[in-house]
């Protein structure tokens, strides 16, 4: 239109009404400041069925609360990155992520592993009562010494490790976080580095973790 674009937030101003025909992918909602001045937002998906009609034919159908990323990567399209309510094992396995950094996380690096278990499990439900994990302790104990217990044979929950949850990793790149970095005993020379996975295997998971192998040897 002319003006001059200075800011994310009028490319983003100036770009979404062009694609966003007649309310079908997004809703505008004006709202007055107090200080007077008027400000629009573009909002994506809301409690009900929400139907996005493609160019060609057909349509895609997204049920509940959609929240996206918006990625302006060329100017003839936009892209969308969502995580959606209704998919329950990406929520199932961000719950167990979190579970998980309890053990041998802060306040929690003395004893054996079914009392850190159980201070863990205390920990996550206190901060996250009434998840799809449930709120009975006992069954969500054993359910995770069970997978433990399907990996005993690697050693990563030892004791006599000196172990690092949810720690980052600063590069010229960017910033990582392995999910569990277990350095063993004294007279062992190396270095096990864990990233769970709690849902369908991917090949790219290998290739992640040889990622976080290559940067701690950088590291010494």
């Amino acid at each position: 239109s002319g003006n001059p674009i200075t800011s994310i937030s009028a490319a983003l101003n100036e770009y979404i009404p062009s694609i966003s025909g007649d309310g079908r992918l997004f809703e505008a909602i004006q709202e007055t400041l107090e200080t007077g001045d008027t400000v629009t937002d573009y909002v994506m998906g809301n409690d009900n069925e929400t139907v996005f009609e493609k160019e060609s034919s057909g349509s895609i159908n997204y049920a509940g609360n959609i929240e996206t990323s918006v990625l302006m990567a060329d100017p003839s399209g936009i892209h969308l990155r969502g995580v959606y309510d209704d998919d329950e094992n990406v929520r199932r396995g961000l719950l167990y992520h979190e579970l998980f950094s309890y053990i041998d996380g802060e306040g929690n690096t003395e004893g054996h592993i079914g009392g850190k278990i159980a201070k863990a499990v205390s920990k996550f439900l206190r901060k996250n009562p009434g998840t799809i994990l449930g709120d009975n302790s006992k069954l969500l104990e054993k359910e995770v010494l069970e997978m433990i217990s399907s990996v005993k044979e690697y050693g990563w929950f030892n004791e006599g490790n000196k172990v690092y949850t949810e720690r980052s990793i600063i590069s010229a790149k960017g910033n990582y976080r392995p999910d569990r970095i277990i350095i063993p005993a004294l007279g062992k020379d190396w270095v096990s580095v864990v990233d769970y996975k709690f849902g369908i295997r991917h090949d790219s998971y290998a290739g992640q973790v040889r990622n976080y192998m290559r940067l701690l040897r950088k590291m010494g």
